[in-house]
């Protein structure tokens, strides 16, 4: 018998990652998948493009615009509002837990543009993949 607090499914980054908080608040998690962590699914063969408003002329707003837009109004608004708004803490954390992204020797991130995005939005790994994404996120 195994007891724990939460259980998460699934092996990619979004899995790994709401572990992670889970035992960051002090819940015991069980990750479960069919594969090692961070081996199998997309993430293997995924680019690892994040996006979010770090520039100083950028907002969440204008964020959530341009993600409308792109997704041609089909997009859940309040789905859409929360990725946008907490887009640029999330990469932080990602960052904080090892993730190698791009930086500039101010120590900001690298930012690059990316299609459909009216300003530069873009954070990479060093090695943009995947695999680069989930490799620190298996500790």
């Amino acid at each position: 018998n195994l007891s724990c607090d939460v259980v998460v499914l699934g092996g990619g980054p979004a899995a790994m990652t709401a572990a992670i908080a889970a035992m960051e608040s002090g819940s015991d998690a069980l990750l479960v998948c069919k594969q090692s962590p961070g081996n199998s699914g997309n993430i293997v063969m995924a680019r690892a493009g994040h996006s979010a408003n770090f520039a100083p002329d950028d907002s969440a707003a204008l964020f959530l615009e341009d993600t409308l837009e792109g997704g041609d109004h089909l997009n859940h608004p309040d789905v859409a509002d929360a990725m946008c708004a907490d887009s640029a803490a999330r990469i932080r954390d990602l960052y904080d837990w090892g993730i190698p992204f791009i930086t500039r020797e101010d120590g900001s991130f690298d930012l690059h543009p990316q299609g459909g995005h009216r300003r530069d939005r873009g954070v990479y790994p060093v090695r943009n993949w995947g695999v680069e994404v989930a490799r620190p996120l298996r500790r």
